[in-house]
């Protein structure tokens, strides 16, 4: 268990810290004062989500949600890559933002503390946190972006890039799917199994390969245009 401890020093660190974070927020007044902060926040949680989740009450009225979004509280165009209209067909709408949310959360969080290296030192855990606490990432969290999700799947895909073959294609399935939903995590596309998790965000950022020719028409047909 000790030896346990000690390679995950790290992540138990800025796990601490993050928490210590929402702990220090709820105790000046939770949402509603997170811009003491530096976080502009909104009078919802999740709007950027909300900007998803209506489009699919309208996708399933046979509403446009281009140029503008009717069904969008902001009356925001939906400027999404059409994939992402999917959902309609379950039923899910406006009232499920909060819900699916705080999934979105969740599951952002778990990739934060796997892109964060088993044994790292704890001066690492201690930057790693304080990046993570930031204002540009707390505002994704706060209005549920969906580039949380997109970060996600790029860090599974670097995970699994490095098992077997199937990983490596289950990866770039992943890492096609992300440029499907969003364009920019397609420039991790041509990545090499050198991928280790401490490089994830770096794969989804600013990778210097350049994607197929395959990614580039796939994402080209699901961009709006």
């Amino acid at each position: 268990m000790r030896a346990f401890l000690a390679a995950q020093r790290a992540r138990i660190l800025a796990s601490a810290i993050v928490a210590a974070y929402f702990g220090a927020l709820e105790q000046q007044g939770g949402h509603a004062e997170w811009a003491k902060a530096g976080v502009p926040q909104l009078d919802r949680w999740f709007a950027d989500l909300q900007s998803v989740t209506s489009a699919w009450d309208c996708a399933r009225k046979g509403i446009a949600v281009l140029p503008s979004n009717p069904c969008d509280p902001f009356r925001r165009p939906t400027n999404y890559p059409r994939l992402w209209l999917l959902p309609d067909h379950l039923g899910l709408g406006l009232g499920d933002t909060n819900w699916i949310g705080v999934g979105i959360v969740v599951v952002f969080a778990a990739a934060v503390l796997v892109a964060l290296p088993a044994r790292a030192s704890l001066w690492t855990g201690l930057v790693y946190a304080i990046c993570v606490c930031s204002p540009a990432v707390m505002l994704g969290v706060e209005r549920g972006n969906v580039d949380l999700t997109l970060f996600a799947l790029v860090v599974l895909a670097v995970v699994l890039v490095r098992r077997s073959r199937w990983g490596r294609a289950a990866a770039e399935a992943l890492v096609l799917l992300a440029a499907l939903l969003k364009l920019f995590p397609v420039f991790a596309a041509g990545e090499r199994p050198r991928w280790n998790a401490a490089g994830a965000h770096r794969g989804q950022a600013s990778s210097s390969a350049q994607p197929s020719s395959t990614s580039r028409r796939c994402t080209a047909r699901s961009t709006p245009s």
